[in-house]
């Protein structure tokens, strides 16, 4: 079996990414970002984003546009952008990310396949557990708190191992968990979501061979 390359973008921000000479097809999956917790007399616990992914035709030396989203301010109801895969003005691959207590949602996204990002409890006796909801994988939905099935992927030139991640609790409370989770509400302190993912897999070239490759 040929060696894939795997690139990874997870800091919120605009990136260019150039098709590798021989390279025809990509596989991109793209996680949304995780919800800031809120206060407003109820204990509100952030969403998780949702997760896309699929296989795209690409051409030999042309750029990408790699788009992960800017965090929401901790505390606030901020609605996010989406995490995006782009030629041009087209989404190839688009996950969304979370609104307030919502998951990222199936019909914002686009990809072959896509799965929503769980949402964030609430308790309004500011007394109980609550949790933010888990960002959606590559096989599966995320939930309150739990993450979705899905894959991790170890990046060609860091090494860095990625994957989506589950809520936050109220102990704490914690921050929603790299990369996708949402953050955690008690009585007196807010906490963000996690940023969004980006992953774009391709087909290790052979120099020696210099023949167009596809991922399969």
């Amino acid at each position: 079996m040929p060696e894939t390359t795997t690139r990874t973008w997870s800091t919120p921000g605009t990136y260019s990414w150039t098709v590798p000479y021989g390279v025809e097809s990509i596989r991109g999956i793209a996680i949304g970002a995780g919800a800031s917790s809120f206060n407003d007399g109820n204990m509100n616990c952030g969403g998780g984003g949702a997760c896309a992914h699929g296989n795209v035709a690409v051409v030999p030396l042309e750029t990408l546009t790699i788009i992960l989203p800017a965090l929401g301010r901790t505390g606030m109801q901020d609605t996010l952008g989406p995490a995006i895969i782009r030629r041009g003005s087209t989404d190839l691959i688009r996950a969304a990310s979370a609104s307030s207590r919502a998951g990222g949602t199936v019909e914002a996204s686009i990809g072959t396949t896509r799965y929503a990002g769980g949402r964030g409890s609430i308790d309004a006796s500011q007394t109980y557990p609550v949790y933010g909801g888990g960002a959606a994988g590559t096989t599966g939905a995320g939930s309150t708190y739990s993450r979705g099935e899905g894959e991790s992927f170890t990046d060609s030139e860091t090494g860095a191992v990625v994957s989506n991640g589950n809520g936050g609790v109220k102990s704490g409370p914690q921050a929603g968990q790299a990369f996708g989770g949402g953050g955690a509400q008690n009585a007196q302190v807010a906490n963000n979501g996690a940023s969004g993912l980006i992953v774009i897999q391709h087909v290790k070239i052979d120099p020696a061979r210099c023949q167009p490759l596809f991922y399969l």
